[in-house]
């Protein structure tokens, strides 16, 4: 059976100031105050989450190793929509510590595929999985590697498409933007949704719909701050693209668009 096998790839991620020139890594430091363990709960989910991670304060230039908020957002709007998981095969890019995907497998998702480019995300990854008594490579889970926009084809044999991709924080930078889009776009099955994270940092949500649009794809933005059902004016929101806020983008492509 193929596999997707880990390459040594380093996150490099200016945005959040000066970084050290060797990241920190876990595996390396007995420091224990470099790290944080965090608990989570969610109402219709009877297990606790336990997720392991590096406080921002430590430089690193592996931001995946923090808990970053629109990851805490997503999953809140997960646990109040579990039909978009339950039963479905849920690829997450950019896991992090991997909240969301951790929360998909206990709402029920047939598979879960966390993946992160990484290694020392990686790592941690994989260890918040095993902690969470989650059972990593096995027919249910699964923690590979995916640099976005690399290796696709591969990645597409081993895991085959998706039909639900989860994304949190991922467009921190604007050459990101189109590799990311790319991913989802290869490995999105025609009819899946695509679930998006999002605050500003470098990029606007204007680039990341421009994408989208681009490529044949129709959005909505549920109001997450009232706790209903209704959809955010969009028309208002892009007017006010450079306030910063946190949201959620729910991405599925336009019927007259061209199926893969």
């Amino acid at each position: 059976m193929m596999e997707v096998i880990d390459t040594e790839w380093k996150e490099s991620n200016h945005e959040f100031g000066n970084q050290e020139e060797r990241p920190v890594e876990l595996s390396e430091t007995n420091d224990m105050s470099a790290y944080q363990f965090m608990e989570f709960e969610f109402e219709n989910v009877d297990t606790k989450i336990t997720l392991r991670g590096i406080s921002r304060m430590v430089s690193t230039q592996s931001s995946g190793l923090a808990l970053w908020t629109c990851s805490q957002i997503l999953s809140g709007y997960l646990a109040e929509n579990a039909d978009f998981v339950k039963g479905k095969k849920v690829l997450e890019l950019g896991s992090g510590l991997g909240l969301c995907g951790i929360l998909s497998y206990h709402l029920g998702a047939s598979k879960v595929i966390a993946t992160d480019g990484d290694l020392d995300v990686l790592q941690n990854l994989r260890y918040n999985m095993k902690q969470n008594d989650i059972p990593v490579h096995s027919a249910s889970v699964s923690c590979p590697q995916l640099i976005w926009g690399q290796g696709l084809q591969t990645f597409q044999n081993v895991y085959s498409k998706q039909s639900v991709i989860l994304a949190t924080d991922v467009f921190y930078a604007p050459h990101l933007v189109h590799p990311l889009w790319h991913t989802v776009d290869e490995l999105l099955e025609p009819n899946g949704v695509f679930l998006l994270g999002f605050c500003p940092h470098r990029v606007t949500i204007q680039e990341v719909l421009d994408t989208a649009e681009e490529l044949g794809y129709t959005w909505t933005r549920p109001n997450i701050s009232e706790g209903d059902d209704n959809d955010d004016d969009d028309d208002d929101y892009l007017f006010n693209t450079s306030t910063f806020g946190y949201h959620v983008f729910v991405f599925e492509r336009n019927n007259t668009s061209n199926e893969q």
